[in-house]
């Protein structure tokens, strides 16, 4: 299976485009130098959510704090088998 896309029906979440058609993909976050201070790390900006949305998309179990905060958004999961 082929991981292509994850997709929001709100403008806010920026569509997830997996690049690596063959091989893997990491999910990794960058940061600009300029706005880097010292112990600044890339934690908080939704890789772990990113991974939790994946496995709900594929059929995981029900997630409560999704159904919480997130009843009115819809996700897609695009993939190639």
């Amino acid at each position: 299976m082929r991981l292509i896309s994850l997709k929001a029906n709100k403008d806010s979440f920026k569509t997830v485009r997996f690049k690596n058609s063959i091989g893997l993909n990491f999910i990794v976050a960058t940061q600009k130098e300029e706005n880097r201070q010292k112990g600044d790390t890339t934690n908080g900006v939704g890789k772990s959510l990113l991974i939790a949305l994946i496995h709900f998309c594929l059929g995981a179990s029900k997630n409560e704090a999704f159904k919480n905060n997130l009843s009115d958004w819809i996700f897609t999961l695009e993939f190639s088998i």
